[in-house]
């Protein structure tokens, strides 16, 4: 019986532990298996592939689920970033298990007629691709709905209608529908959490009747690329901006490592609190620590000419002997862009780098809250580029002066005087540094210009 306040990986893990209970350490100890949740609320995908080391407890780890709820998008770009993912936790060791998981937010698109249905189906369709090429479970609410004895009887004679609205009767019938498994057109209710534990254990059970006797040892190798346009990066760097006097406590509250075998429940999180922070010098900038289960940190301004130095290392690290790929340092600055208060910001580099300037746009009518990442790519002189804007103030890491002439490199991100909604509130969520490793192809597509910017939706 699920206790209040579990999801779905709370209720897995309990099925875990009483189906294949741990033996007892040497030392007389129980012990228990270790569930995490090192998830960052409604993240793009582009992210974790970035960022995977970031978000994974000490200890190793052999089972992964991956719970994909991006459903606005289908295109070359998501294939491309799930597959740099997989082969990145597949390249662990030991070699873990992975299953792709699919909630019932597809299910709230019931008009075939749509273009959001389109991109629905149309995703479904890559991710079930991906998942045969490496030889993943993957489970999908819609699927099982679809794949129930009891809709093969009643539509036996309506195989081809495409009627979704019929499918939708016939579950309410069953006491079973998209609106009593979510809570709105996203999040699981209590109801659909259970569902998912329970289609989890029983792709586990389905599984180990297949293979009763196999013991899946590590590949000596991934097999080949499927998607042929997937872009490969080496991430340096995942930077968020936490106050480093809050850190620590954030750390207690917000990640339970797997060597403490608890489970970090989604509504607790703190949402990119968790990355090592960044080193900033900043005048009308502050720490800030928003939310209310979902803490977001993250260094807001609210006037016009405030301006932050965010000082990184940016040198590239890789070197090929094939000249095909060439190693392309860059970065991409995080940061919210929502419907009211927001202003714009401009953002360079300086000192040890060289990049075009941008405008980052913080504010737009949609009705949403978005974190937007936006990559420049880097130039790294021999000598420094210009000088360092005087940023001055306070360094934020407790220290008083004004920031060094010529760091190893600087962004430098300066609040406009112009508004579209009348205020200049602007909220920097995070840093990542790393190398494109590009083939000729995607060097090519580079040369035509256009910074690569990217959303992923979250609640403000």
């Amino acid at each position: 019986r699920a206790r209040a306040g579990d999801g779905w990986l709370r209720l897995f893990a309990d099925w875990l532990g009483q189906r294949w209970p741990v033996s007892r350490g040497t030392g007389g100890t129980a012990r228990q298996h270790a569930a995490y949740n090192g998830g960052k609320g409604a993240t793009h995908i582009f992210h974790f592939a970035t960022c995977l080391e970031s978000y994974l407890p000490d200890s190793p780890v052999h089972l992964y689920v991956l719970e994909l709820t991006i459903y606005r998008e289908c295109a070359a770009a998501f294939e491309g970033d799930l597959e740099h993912l997989i082969r990145k936790i597949l390249s662990r060791r030991p070699t873990p298990a992975i299953i792709l998981l699919r909630g019932g937010q597809v299910m709230s698109y019931l008009e075939n007629r749509t273009s959001m249905y389109r991109r629905v189906n149309c995703t479904v369709s890559l991710v079930q691709r991906l998942a045969a090429h490496y030889g993943l479970l993957y489970i999908e609410v819609r699927g099982a709905w679809f794949r129930s004895r009891e809709y093969h009887v009643a539509f036996a004679d309506h195989e081809n209608s495409g009627s979704e609205m019929q499918l939708d009767t016939e579950v309410e019938r069953l006491g079973l529908s998209p609106r009593s498994v979510l809570s709105d057109r996203m999040h699981p209710s209590s109801q659909g959490k259970k569902l998912l534990a329970d289609l989890l254990s029983h792709a586990v059970l389905r599984t180990c009747a297949q293979w009763p006797s196999r013991r899946d040892h590590a590949r000596l190798q991934l097999p080949s690329l499927l998607a042929a346009h997937s872009r490969f990066e080496t991430t340096h760097a995942c930077l968020g901006f936490t106050s480093p006097v809050n850190r620590s406590s954030l750390i207690r509250t917000g990640r339970l490592a797997g060597r403490t075998q608890e489970i970090i429940d989604a509504g607790n999180t703190i949402v990119g609190g968790l990355l090592p922070p960044a080193n900033v010098s900043a005048t009308g900038f502050d720490y800030i620590l928003s939310g209310g289960h979902k803490l977001k940190p993250g260094l807001v301004a609210s006037r016009a000419g405030s301006a932050a130095n965010v000082s990184i290392d940016a040198r590239p690290r890789h070197r090929s002997q094939n000249e095909s790929i060439l190693g392309q340092p860059f970065v991409d600055i995080h940061y919210l862009r929502s419907y009211e208060h927001m202003g714009v910001a401009e953002l360079a580099c300086y000192g040890g780098c060289a990049c075009g300037t941008a405008r980052l746009q913080g504010h737009w009518t949609r009705r949403t809250s978005e974190d937007v990442r936006h990559r420049l790519a880097l130039n790294i002189p021999q000598t420094p580029s210009k000088t360092t804007p005087a940023v001055g103030g306070n360094r934020l890491d407790g220290s008083t002066g004004a920031a060094e002439l010529v760091p190893p490199c600087l962004l430098s991100v300066r609040v406009l005087n112009e508004s579209s909604s009348g205020e200049h509130k602007f909220k920097l969520t995070g840093v990542t540094i790393g190398e494109e490793l590009c083939n000729n192809m995607c060097r090519m597509q580079r040369k035509r210009g256009g910074s690569d910017v990217s959303t992923y939706r979250r609640n403000r």
